[in-house]
């Protein structure tokens, strides 16, 4: 099989991995944002908890963006976040599929897998956590 190479942006300063020869593949985000939405919790036929919420991230000098999280089987003290706090969330971008209204639609989101509100000592390992995974995914290509 023939390899593919990336085309190299302008401006870097070492030439991208082959495209078929990458050794590791890695899907992880950290969102750092205020909770927006009212959450939404669900139970799933099967009993599973769904806590779907929104993250808004305000960044100075560029885009407010606002990032949608869901969270299977969170644990029980997510029931006391409030609008307005600040949350900070990791876990893969997912996109999923379901049927509404008889067509198949798509949602992409976070699928959390940790979160903690900001003003806890728990926030820094969900950040250090992350940051981590990000640089074990940066090893692995170089």
């Amino acid at each position: 099989m023939e390899s593919k190479q990336t085309p190299e942006p302008s401006g870097a300063s070492a030439p991208l991995a082959e495209v078929d020869a990458l050794p590791v593949a890695c899907n992880r985000a950290l969102i750092v944002g205020e909770l927006v939405t009212e959450p939404d919790w669900r139970t799933l036929p099967g009993g599973t908890e769904i806590f779907a919420f929104g993250l808004t991230v305000r960044q100075a000098d560029a885009q407010t963006t606002s990032v949608p999280l869901i969270w299977y089987d969170p644990p029980r003290r997510v029931r006391q976040w409030k609008l307005g706090m600040r949350i900070a969330a990791t876990g893969p971008v997912v996109r999923r599929f379901y049927r509404a209204g008889g067509v198949t639609a798509s949602r992409t989101e976070v699928t959390v897998e940790q979160a903690e509100v900001v003003s806890r000592a728990g926030a820094r390992r969900v950040i250090d956590r992350t940051a981590a995974e990000v640089e074990i995914c940066a090893k692995a290509l170089e």
